[in-house]
């Protein structure tokens, strides 16, 4: 039987969501085998509004994995944040694993929050300037993150989840303008090179559900916005 994976992101908690968020997860449990949130957990980085996130959680049973986004570190709280879902069963990754057994299945997840720069031939590249090599640096250094976890996972599905977008293709829709903020196509080439059955990524708002990476890699954008139901339900195997 196929692992069923619940996802969204961009939830964009706020002090005033108490028993809004909630509702959101109703049916979880029953619907998926594990539920992932790529991103943008707080809409200020607040620790306040990661506590809120928390007791809204709290009727979720099934294992919940996330990633931070870039909203999550507004208040340069991110490490609170970090340690307040973790000691409350909400496993976020950093560059790091985590494994789940399901359905006689083992499935591995590999988590990093991403990076911007644009996509393809039209891809930020380096050009000498001091504050261009930093924007380069950030995305190729979460790029290794992506390769490093994915080296260490050797489980009978593998699933990527960043804040950021690996491919253009789910980021269409938003204003040509931003794009190359809506990730870098840096991410995908561990992902092509190692290997992974399915990538979801939040960020762009207004971009599109489903795209691939140029290996062919389905790669769904789970941005809560862009949802028909309260989360993405995505299945791995037969």
């Amino acid at each position: 039987m196929a692992i069923r994976v619940a996802a969204v992101s961009d939830l964009h908690t706020r002090m005033s969501d108490e028993g809004l968020i909630a509702p959101r997860f109703e049916g979880v449990n029953n619907a998926a085998d594990i539920l992932l949130l790529p991103g943008d957990l707080t809409d200020n980085g607040l620790v306040e509004e990661a506590r809120v996130l928390v007791r809204e959680l709290a009727g979720v049973m099934i294992p919940i994995l996330a990633v931070l986004g870039n909203h999550d570190y507004a208040s340069d709280m991110q490490d609170e944040i970090v340690g307040l879902l973790n000691s409350n069963g909400i496993r976020v990754l950093d560059g790091g694993t985590a494994e789940i057994e399901a359905r006689g299945e083992r499935l591995g997840v590999a988590g990093a929050k991403g990076f911007r720069g644009g996509f393809g031939k039209n891809a930020l590249e380096e050009t000498f300037e001091p504050e261009t090599a930093i924007w380069v640096a950030a995305a190729e250094r979460e790029a290794r993150k992506i390769e490093h976890a994915l080296g260490q996972l050797s489980s009978d599905y593998r699933l990527v989840m960043l804040h950021y977008a690996p491919v253009r293709a789910t980021v269409e829709g938003e204003h040509p303008e931003i794009v190359p903020f809506m990730g870098s196509s840096r991410l995908s080439v561990p992902i092509d090179r190692l290997g992974a059955d399915l990538v979801v990524h939040g960020h762009a708002h207004h971009g599109s559900r489903t795209g691939a990476t140029p290996g062919g890699i389905p790669v769904y954008n789970v941005a809560a916005s862009l949802l028909d139901t309260p989360f993405a339900l995505l299945e791995l195997g037969r």
